[in-house]
């Protein structure tokens, strides 16, 4: 229950022996992620585990109440339809290669509601991470699926206009990133 970063602690161990090789810095870390994901096995699934660490900062317990709040928040209707939402988005743009830059005059009412409800999102899952309020966290992004879901009932994502189309995708790549600070949800089955 020591809250630290493996990565800073591994870097100075490593300067005490004047051992400063790269190479050498990402071997132990990587060591120690691998028992770290060893000792996870028996209390997550497999899945969540590679989610959680994909985003992971090196800190194992900030890690490890992040994968205590995911488990239970996927387990609740909630968090089920919360991830429904998410690997809808992560479906769409599975397939798409490049992005192209996203032009707020093309938005309509729908996706206007959807940005401003990502930028609130935004800042406040900065807050809820940078203060490891993971539940906070995951309560933001069931809030945020449900404008995803309205944005997906009322819109056409692929539009006839490829202009329109293209800025719907980059639309949908902006309300992902979200997400992706928490963890790699592409990584989850339900």
């Amino acid at each position: 229950k020591i809250s630290l970063n493996t990565h800073e602690l591994v870097d100075y161990a490593l300067a005490l022996f004047k051992h400063t090789d790269i190479k050498t810095s990402k071997a132990v870390t990587e060591f120690l992620f691998n028992r770290f994901k060893f000792f996870l096995k028996d209390q997550f699934k497999p899945n969540l585990i590679e989610a959680v660490l994909a985003t992971s900062s090196g800190n194992f317990y900030s890690d490890f109440n992040k994968l205590i709040c995911l488990t239970n928040f996927i387990n609740s209707k909630e968090g089920n339809e919360t991830f429904l939402s998410i690997k809808r988005i992560l479906s769409l743009l599975e397939p798409v290669k490049k992005f192209s830059t996203l032009d707020k005059k093309l938005f309509n009412t729908h996706e206007k509601n959807l940005y401003a409800a990502l930028t609130q999102a935004k800042t406040e899952v900065q807050q809820s991470i940078t203060k490891e309020n993971f539940e906070a966290t995951l309560k933001i992004f069931n809030q945020l699926a449900k404008k995803i879901d309205v944005f997906f009932d009322k819109v056409l994502i692929m539009d006839d206009d490829h202009t329109i189309r293209a800025n719907r995708i980059s639309l949908l790549q902006e309300v992902g990133k979200p997400f992706l600070r928490f963890a790699d949800f592409s990584h989850i089955d339900l």
